[in-house]
């Protein structure tokens, strides 16, 4: 009588399909930590361009309450403001458009540098002699 031979165990491309599916499972969760770190450094860096924009604006609205008469005088124009942050280069810009003798319409644009590329934020105001 003929034996039967029980095999047991993984042939060698069960073992190599195995391994190939739990490096795509491994590169799958690494790629997604990666996007993960960039979308919350991009989110901090924005968040505090916005800041930036923010307290510049507040400046301006200052500077209308004080001198409403000299705020009002002024004409159209685009300001370039020092450079600031804390890691990070931003470049705010401060944009003055008169629209008549009453009223201004003022924005800041915040800009940096990500990569290759030139993200923005931007504030925008419309200000009335009130006073």
């Amino acid at each position: 009588m003929k034996r039967l031979r029980l095999i047991s165990g993984q042939t060698l491309i069960e073992v190599i399909v195995a391994l190939v599916l739990v490096e795509f499972a491994l590169i799958s969760i690494a790629s997604a930590g990666v996007v993960s770190v960039r979308n919350g450094r991009l989110a901090r860096e924005r968040a505090e361009a916005r800041s930036i924009a923010e307290t510049i604006m507040e400046g301006v609205r200052l500077e209308r309450d004080a001198d409403a008469e000299g705020f009002f005088a002024r004409s159209s124009g685009v300001e370039p403001l020092p450079t600031q942050g804390s890691g990070v280069v931003y470049s705010p810009e401060l944009r003055y458009t008169r629209i008549d003798d009453d009223q201004m319409q003022v924005s800041v644009e915040v800009s940096w540098s990500v990569g290759g590329g030139q993200m923005h934020v931007r504030e925008e105001s419309s200000f009335n002699r009130w006073q």
